[in-house]
């Protein structure tokens, strides 16, 4: 029989607003289901409600649970939905639990699977354990980008609506739930140190995040006086305020530079979308996004995010696409860029530091070799090796359930229980399957159509000139 894993975050995986923690689990499970039967649970987009999906060969079921009380963001502990997820964990049976994030959901799930004893595994994907502000943003003061200070009540009462905030109580909830993890893992040596400047903890697995591309693409060649901005640098965090600045001046300074936006739209960027310079390639499908990055095949990319990245999949797959950097000189970002190479790491966020970096770089052919050389060497990770180092960490409960509900009894319990409870069922690869084949016969029909638009022009041209002729010809006659 299938080892059964509970995977928990905050928001589903297919989510518009999915970021880097939800797109690693949409990997994980995909490699998970191969061996395993996979569950993951999360709240509802308008936090109403615990959604529950189970994945298990080709098939996936999708529960809803609606709660009384909508849940808040900054939960960490809800009676109500501690004695739901003790039952859900209870009924279907859950031999493992991988915690990814907490926002909404809360901690409950840390104490539910110690008094079943079932094992859980902790990813810290970002700083939410140290605060609620979970990207530890940098902020604009007297002319510097410097860190908040975490000790500011005041600031963390404002972000979390609620006037009692003190970080000390959240700091000290934090430390209880990490002694009840059997095992904690982060993608980066930056979180560990982060993680370890307030807590004491035994022993943290670095565990970088691999992708479903793994291949390295070589790229000779690149676009002169190209740059790109790569990711979604329309948020504030992402360094959107500098990125704007720096681009506006490299545009009145370098009448040759030309810069491109991939992963934002033009209509976020009112100052830039008019200039003939610069080029938004709109957002982009994972699957697509290093065949977009070569199309693109800028010098270089540059990242300027405020947060403290704790991984960064944008610069997997700018190495991926065999592209080199220049980064910020804060979070994983720098600390890969330090270990592997393939880039440039800025001493400052100074709009002239990084100005003079990015000319200094175009000019200079040499050095762009060298990186792209760096480049090619950089090893791909993939997600299956992510989870092989996983699977070392993972333990599965030896102890039956003590609490004696079948899952179909419960989710027969939950119609009556939760009157909107609703169930939906469907064959993923067939779905999949039928979607593809639709899409295909739709590019082949847009295709043909775009062709036969483009023969028929000069015809047409001829047909109008003609007709127009003819016009002229008969009109006196039907007088």
């Amino acid at each position: 029989m299938k080892k059964h894993i509970l995977l928990a975050l905050h928001q589903y995986i297919d989510d518009s607003e999915a970021g880097g923690v939800e797109k690693h689990v949409e990997d994980l499970k995909n490699e998970l289901v191969k061996d395993f039967k996979v569950s993951i649970i999360y709240t509802s987009k308008d936090c109403n409600s615990l959604m529950l999906r189970t994945y298990e060969d080709k098939s996936e079921q999708i529960y809803s649970f609606p709660l009384k009380e909508k849940l808040y963001k900054f939960t960490q502990t809800n009676e109500e939905l501690s004695n739901l997820i003790k039952k859900l964990v209870s009924s279907i049976k859950v031999d493992t639990i991988h915690v990814h994030h907490t926002l909404y959901v809360g901690f409950d799930i840390f104490q539910v699977a110690k008094e079943l004893e079932i094992p859980l595994t902790y990813t810290i994907h970002d700083y939410y354990l140290i605060s609620p502000d979970f990207n530890q943003n940098y902020k604009f003061i007297d002319g510097e980008y410097v860190e908040d200070k975490t000790e500011n009540n005041k600031y963390f009462a404002e972000l979390t609506n609620n006037k009692s905030f003190r970080l000390k109580d959240w700091q000290d909830y934090s430390k209880k739930i990490l002694k009840l993890a059997d095992s904690i893992t982060v993608p980066s040596e930056t979180v560990k140190k982060e993680i370890l400047k307030v807590f004491d903890v035994s022993s943290i697995n670095v565990i970088s995040l691999g992708l479903p591309l793994s291949k390295k693409q070589s790229l000779n060649k690149y676009s002169i006086n190209t740059i790109c901005f790569f990711g979604s640098t329309h948020y504030p965090n992402k360094g959107r305020h500098i990125i704007e600045n720096v681009s506006l001046a490299l545009l009145e300074k370098n009448k040759r530079i030309k810069i491109q936006f991939l992963g934002t739209k033009a209509e976020a960027w009112p100052s830039l979308e008019e200039q003939e310079r610069v080029n938004f390639l709109g957002k982009y499908k994972r699957k697509n996004v290093i065949s977009k990055l070569q199309e693109a095949n800028p010098a270089f990319i540059v990242f300027l995010s405020l947060s403290k990245e704790t991984f960064s999949f944008t610069l997997s797959e700018a190495w991926l696409a065999g592209i080199p950097v220049i980064v910020g000189p804060i979070g994983a970002q720098a600390e890969r860029v330090e270990k592997n190479r393939g880039g440039i790491i800025l001493e400052s966020f100074e709009q002239e530091e990084i100005i003079k970096k990015i000319t200094e770089l175009l000019k200079n052919k040499e050095e762009l070799l060298k990186l792209r050389k760096e480049v090619k060497k950089i090893p791909g990770l993939s997600i299956k090796e992510t989870l092989e180092s996983y699977k070392k960490l993972y333990k599965y409960s030896k102890k039956p359930s003590t609490v004696d509900i079948d899952i179909n009894d419960f989710l027969a319990q939950a119609q009556n229980t939760y009157p909107q409870f609703e169930k939906y069922s469907k064959t993923i690869s067939l779905q999949k399957e039928l979607f593809e084949s639709h899409i295909r016969i739709l590019d082949n029909h847009i295709e043909n159509l775009n062709k036969f638009i483009n023969e028929a022009k000069p015809e047409l041209e001829k047909y109008r000139s003609l007709k127009g002729k003819i016009n002229w010809i008969i009109k006196p006659i039907r007088r």
